[in-house]
């Protein structure tokens, strides 16, 4: 049975997914924080920042031997056929003014000079249905079933295979039945599907390493 470490920084807004996960394992579960020295020898990690050393008992590893923004996962998806909203250089209405990391500010806005965007990208704004879905080790639920379509089956892994992500949600926008995916979230708390982080916490339980 493996012990889990969730790694997170002070900074981060969403500690309480992380309590969800520790309360509700049956094996030894704690977080430490990036700005702290820890120890994570004999742990399988799971990541909620960038992080330094990378070693093999880390969940998401080969994404974080090539850690990408949000930009440029935004980037790499469009690049491999995976339909995103378009980013924008200018605004001729409106648009998403998002900041340039993960679980950044996400803002709408029609004027560029509301905000300073050194460290923020535009992207277009698209009108539809919007989703939130979880994958899993190869498994794809939502907020409180598995999804067995295989149009976002497909689609997950298409993002898995582009990102070199084991574990992974990611929001889409449903518009003439396209799927545009307008984030990644490189490592949900799955603070809202209790069925899809019951099921990381099994597969944790006993992954090999």
């Amino acid at each position: 049975m493996n012990k889990l470490l969730l790694v997170a920084s002070k900074q981060n807004k969403y500690l309480g997914q992380l309590d969800k996960i520790i309360k509700e394992s049956s094996f030894e579960c704690k977080y430490a924080f990036i700005e702290d020295n820890f120890s994570y020898e004999n742990y399988i990690i799971y990541s909620f920042t960038k992080l330094g050393d990378i070693n093999k008992n880390v969940i998401n590893n080969k994404f974080y031997q090539n850690y990408k923004s949000k930009l440029e996962v935004q980037q790499l998806l469009s690049n491999n056929n995976i339909a995103t909203p378009k980013i924008l250089y200018k605004i001729n209405n409106e648009a998403y003014l998002k900041e340039n990391k993960h679980e950044g500010l996400v803002k709408l806005i029609n004027n560029i000079h509301q905000i300073d965007i050194d460290d923020y990208y535009l992207e277009e704004v698209i009108y539809g249905i919007e989703s939130k879905y979880y994958f899993v080790f190869d498994k794809l639920f939502d907020k409180n079933k598995e999804i067995i379509d295989k149009n976002l089956l497909k689609l997950a892994n298409d993002i898995k295979k582009t990102l070199y992500l084991e574990v992974f949600s990611f929001d889409v926008i449903n518009k003439e039945n396209i799927n545009y995916v307008i984030d990644v979230n490189i490592s949900p708390g799955f603070y809202k599907s209790d069925i899809s982080r019951s099921y990381f916490i099994n597969k944790v339980k006993d992954i090999k390493r």
